[in-house]
């Protein structure tokens, strides 16, 4: 995971310039490619979802802090998810209504019941 931080990190800089350095400053480099590795370890053997998510920093004017990163690197994994499913990820679920009509009735009369003895208790504290 080093080498992949580093990378992202070598991209970010040639893409951010100081403006990636800048926003780091006082941070132990340690610490923070620590961190970052640490974080985006869920991705380690998803280095497609990295990439992914660094090609939409092209169109960001500032480098992304760590969670922001991590929102692009999500995002990127449920296109790719989305992509390999032929584009519908989650598939649609559609749950059947098995009840008959006279349960439906009684379930919207209930319902109706428990509306009016709600606004009862209401008017009754005004």
């Amino acid at each position: 995971m080093e080498e992949i931080i580093a990378a992202v990190f070598a991209e970010m800089s040639a893409l951010y310039g100081k403006k990636f350095a800048d926003q780091w400053s006082g941070v132990d480099p340690e610490t923070l490619k620590y961190v970052w590795s640490d974080k985006l370890s869920r991705y380690a053997n998803r280095p497609e979802v990295i990439r992914k998510a660094l090609n939409k920093c092209d169109n960001l004017p500032w480098p992304p802090t760590l969670p922001e990163f991590i929102g692009l690197c999500s995002e990127s994994s449920i296109e790719i998810a989305q992509s390999q499913a032929g584009g519908i990820w989650p598939p649609p679920r559609v749950l059947a209504d098995t009840r008959t009509d006279e349960e439906k009735e009684a379930h919207n009369k209930r319902q109706a019941e428990l509306i009016d003895s709600l606004l009862q208790k209401m008017k009754m504290k005004q």
